[in-house]
């Protein structure tokens, strides 16, 4: 099945899926929050959103799951940087 949530089920079980999730969600819930006051969270949240629907019908691929990641930790530097001011 071309799934990648599946895919997470199947291959780390429910716990890691959930795990999964919680990340992302805690992400993308914790940066939108950010996203109004700085471009960079803006444009990672919506990659990140972006990356998130179609996993529903592809498996993570060596050329857009990096990109992903690196958006994702790029927001999360920036949201870091934007507390210790």
């Amino acid at each position: 099945a071309h799934n990648e949530y599946l895919h997470y089920l199947l291959t780390v079980g429910a716990a890691g899926l959930a795990a999964y999730l919680m990340f992302i969600g805690s992400f993308i819930v914790r940066a939108a929050k950010k996203a109004g006051e700085n471009k960079l969270v803006a444009a990672a949240v919506f990659a990140v959103i972006c990356y998130c629907a179609q996993a529903t019908v592809n498996l993570n691929l060596p050329i857009a799951t990096p990109v992903m990641w690196m958006f994702l930790m790029l927001a999360a530097s920036a949201i870091k940087k934007q507390r210790a001011k």
